[in-house]
């Protein structure tokens, strides 16, 4: 059957050629994206290049998955030397070896760093693993160290074509010529690759925050020196206590956390929830996201300007009783000096702790605020294009009455 074959089948060329243009394009932005500072455009090539190497592992399925179906042209030419053979056989799997290890390694560096990927905005991808900051840096030196090898194959593949068009002359070039349409491809992604360095670089580079060096050269400041406030006897368990914020950036949501509170003001009966009084201040440089550059970022004056504000409060008094221990808080969260209303939806349970012989409360649940309504994302970020207007926020907190 191979014998009667005299080039390579019509699916076998479109997926090969396909893929030329998008495996540049993800040399061209894995490259150029690492470099910039925090900013939508960033963002943005980011989640291109998620959505292109999800979308070459892809290729890479179906195309193995016809290549078991379909046969290969019959060599033509002088005979090339077996050891030859052997290098192509090697390098061939290789290739499509790294083709899927590269993306999928990607993709859990994606899940690790808390990164869900949305597929074109429209397919939201699982997660691989649960968040682990440290092992999504490992992850990421994987991710280059393999696209360096894989460019490193690549150049020896293309070597390979050239010895077998000048040197054995076995037509192996012209049995997988591109068609008019592929050259088209390729040169839009040679050009748009150029056009983007060249608008972002020259045109319109994206500016960092002034600020953002001074405060790369400090250790986050710590605002709260005691978990207990002067005004009420109750301590929040920061290990089990945590405030987490939910931010969607091109359809995929991202979650962080500001990890210390302090529980400044309690006054609450189940029996007498109209009479209740709740203060929390948070330690907004406690933010944590797992990405050292984006909190850099976050904690500059075009966000929450920890320099200027440390904390964060939110005051709430009368809670409404919704039945089986939930309560509604029409309270006010303040937020570099800007207040506004702000309704949390709570499950409050407050009980004896036998074990501690103490009074404990948990109280858990969820609100939605507005990012620019507190001036959370100046500048190019007070566009909602690329980074949505509506942050999630999901409250956890323990305490213990001393």
């Amino acid at each position: 059957m191979q014998d009667q074959v005299k080039c390579y089948n019509w699916l076998s060329r479109q997926f090969h050629w396909l893929m030329v243009p998008l495996i540049l394009c993800l040399f061209v932005l894995g490259l150029f994206m690492t470099e910039l500072p925090v900013s939508e455009l960033k963002l943005t090539l980011y989640a291109w290049h998620k959505w292109i190497g999800i979308t070459v592992l892809a290729l890479v399925v179906f195309r193995l998955a016809w290549r078991f179906v379909s046969f290969p042209p019959k060599s033509e030419g002088p005979q090339v030397p077996a050891f030859i053979h052997l290098l192509a056989k090697v390098g061939h799997i290789g290739l499509y070896l790294l083709l899927i290890v590269i993306p999928l390694i990607g993709w859990l560096r994606s899940s690790t760093a808390g990164f869900e990927i949305v597929l074109f905005e429209v397919l939201p991808l699982p997660n691989l693993m649960s968040k682990d900051e440290a092992f999504s840096d490992v992850l990421a030196l994987l991710h280059k160290l393999g696209a360096f090898a894989l460019l490193f194959l690549l150049i020896g593949h293309i070597g390979a074509v050239v010895l077998h068009h000048k040197v054995w002359q076995d037509r192996i070039l012209q049995k997988m010529a591109p068609s008019f349409v592929h050259m088209g491809l390729l040169a839009g992604a040679l050009l748009a690759g150029i056009g983007l360095i060249v608008y972002s670089t020259v045109i319109n580079p994206p500016q960092a925050a002034p600020e953002l060096a001074e405060i790369q050269q400090q250790d986050k400041p710590g605002v709260f020196q005691t978990t207990k406030s002067a005004h009420t006897q109750w301590v929040v368990d920061q290990k089990t206590s945590k405030l987490e914020f939910t931010a969607t950036q091109k359809s995929s949501p991202t979650t962080g956390v500001f990890k210390s509170l302090l529980l400044n003001r309690l006054k609450f009966d189940p029996d007498a929830p109209a009479k209740a009084k709740v203060e929390v201040i948070v330690d907004v440089a406690s933010l944590s996201l797992g990405t050292q550059m984006i909190e850099q970022t976050l904690l500059s004056s075009s966000w929450f300007d920890v320099q200027a504000h440390q904390t964060a409060k939110f005051y709430a008094e009368a809670f409404e009783s919704l039945g089986a221990n939930k309560y509604r808080l029409n309270g006010t969260l303040t937020i570099k000096a800007i207040s506004k209303p702000l309704t949390v939806d709570l499950l409050i349970i407050k009980s004896n702790d036998e074990k501690i012989k103490k009074e404990t409360i948990k109280a858990t649940g969820k609100a939605i605020m507005s990012r620019t309504a507190y001036g959370i994302g100046q500048g190019e970020w007070a566009s909602t294009q690329v980074l949505d207007d509506e942050v999630t926020l999901t409250i956890d907190i323990h305490a213990i009455k001393q």
